[in-house]
């Protein structure tokens, strides 16, 4: 059976994870955001932040709480090992700039540019509150991330690593339709999740240019033969 709960309205594009404590509760973990206008979310980009429901089926009572209003994350992922049990750890992108009218697209009209990643704290320990910043890395001057992170497991030990894409966009880009014809670089790059604010491990540049690409996922090897 569906049970329903009833929380304050808000729009949820992005959960970060979900699982059932000892006790029967539940808690989801998301990106929640409130429109202020009635056009739709995608038209007219609102910034979202990590936040948290816990939900009581026996009696139907839901508590919520803000874990992190300081910081704009897009895309949140978490170590598919820790999916549906309390993870320690998510990841996600970071806004960088809101702005627009966008000279091409019409949906949405406002676009976003994502920064960076960070690496922020799901549960409470001796070291972090749940919505601490733990880590993070900002890409270099010029260069923006268009996929989502991607989480690649580390093999035969504990933690992951953090892959996506970014493209260098150059300061002097002339407008639409003229920038429709500029080569831009595009470049591969991984990172240590327990380790971000050193940099790439490893990266490479793409033959081609990306675009805004956004989503992505990692299999295993083993899982494609």
């Amino acid at each position: 059976d569906v049970q329903w709960f009833s929380i304050d309205p808000c729009v949820v594009l992005h959960t970060v994870n979900a699982y059932e404590m000892e006790n029967g509760r539940v808690v989801l973990q998301a990106l929640r955001s409130v429109p202020n206008s009635e056009q739709s979310y995608i038209a007219t980009y609102t910034p979202a932040f990590l936040h948290e429901w816990v939900m009581n089926p026996a009696t139907g009572a839901v508590s919520d709480t803000s874990l992190n209003q300081e910081v704009m994350p897009e895309f949140p992922v978490v170590d598919e090992r820790w999916t549906g049990k309390p993870a320690p750890f998510g990841y996600a992108v970071t806004v960088g700039s809101i702005g627009g009218p966008l000279q091409f697209y019409t949906v949405p009209n406002i676009g976003i540019t994502l920064d960076g990643i960070v690496k922020f704290a799901l549960v409470d320990d001796n070291d972090y509150q749940k919505g601490n910043i733990v880590d993070k890395f900002v890409f270099d001057e010029g260069w923006y991330g268009v996929s989502e992170p991607t989480v690649i497991p580390k093999v035969g030990k504990e933690g992951c690593y953090i892959a996506l894409i970014a493209t260098q966009v150059p300061d002097d880009i002339p407008p639409f339709p003229e920038s429709k014809n500029v080569e831009l670089k595009s470049k591969f790059i991984l990172l240590d999740g327990e380790a971000l604010p050193t940099g790439p491990v490893w990266e490479a540049e793409l033959p081609y240019s990306v675009p805004y690409g956004l989503h992505s996922s990692f299999v295993d090897w083993k899982d494609m033969r």
